[in-house]
């Protein structure tokens, strides 16, 4: 199987894809073929043929929460294809969603469309810890924050009746592909927390965590959360650690200091073959 990162916010080694802040990842599991996230303006569409593949053949996609870098090109995509995939998406996807700026602004972060737009889509709300998709592919979601030391910045907020609340990005869905070697997860941003996450599905489930692949949200951390995630991390034995958006250029080289040949770049055009 191989796992294509469609686009992510760097350009790869020979420039040649399509790159924007998001990321997208498509796959083909169980006869099925599925993406995971949009990206933000919908730049993806240009990479499916320097890719060898077409778009038309997505029959599922799943985005991981409403932030318009992870879902900002569906639309783009949905016009851009002549087939209708189902689509996936965490119960409280369409809250509104904003970032307060240092100067007290705020910055709209939502996917930028509305429920009414999918009216012809099959629009499956995802409510469980875990669904199955397929034989081997799973929908992870309501996770529970179990540390002391991921923390969800108070920057990010919801509106609700004209008044902003925490937002806890209790939509915020992962992927799982299941092997006979263990769970490729596959994340969008890690909002509640990358260590969060797995700690969720491992508590919940009987999953070996073989490898991840997407964002971790460790941007602008502090040097205390990033040694306990690196430690967490360390411990489930991974055999590859294949992230970068939102995961902060600064923390690359401390990340590939850990894990050394098992961490992966992961950037636009990107392909990892399980």
């Amino acid at each position: 199987m191989k796992i294509k990162t469609v686009i992510e916010d760097h350009p790869n080694a020979d420039k040649d894809f399509a790159y924007e802040h998001g990321i997208s990842v498509l796959f083909k599991a169980d006869n099925v073929e599925y993406l995971f996230d949009t990206g933000l303006t919908g730049l993806l569409m240009e990479n499916f043929s320097k890719l060898n593949e077409d778009p038309n053949k997505i029959q599922t996609v799943v985005l991981s929460h409403g932030h318009n870098d992870h879902a900002g090109g569906l639309i783009t995509l949905l016009k851009g294809i002549e087939t209708k995939p189902d689509i996936y998406l965490g119960e409280g996807f369409y809250n509104p969603k904003y970032k307060i700026l240092p100067n007290g602004e705020l910055e709209f972060k939502s996917c930028g469309f509305v429920e009414e737009d999918l009216k012809d889509y099959n629009v499956v709300v995802v409510d469980k810890k875990d669904t199955k998709l397929s034989e081997h592919v799973h929908l992870f979601s309501r996770f529970q924050a179990t540390n002391d030391f991921e923390h969800i910045p108070d920057k990010y907020v919801i509106k609700r009746n004209d008044m902003l609340e925490e937002d806890l990005f209790r939509e915020e869905i992962a992927i799982g592909i299941n092997t006979p070697e263990g769970l490729v997860l596959i994340v969008g941003c890690s909002h509640i927390g990358i260590v969060n996450i797995c700690h969720s599905i491992l508590k919940n489930h009987r999953y070996r965590i073989r490898g991840i692949i997407g964002g971790t949200h460790l941007i602008n951390c502090t040097g205390e959360r990033l040694e306990k995630t690196l430690d967490y991390l360390k411990k489930l034995d991974l055999e590859f650690l294949a992230v970068s958006h939102c995961t902060g250029d600064m923390n690359f080289e401390r990340i590939k200091e850990v894990f050394k040949d098992k961490f992966i770049f992961n950037t636009s055009g990107n392909i990892i073959e399980i």
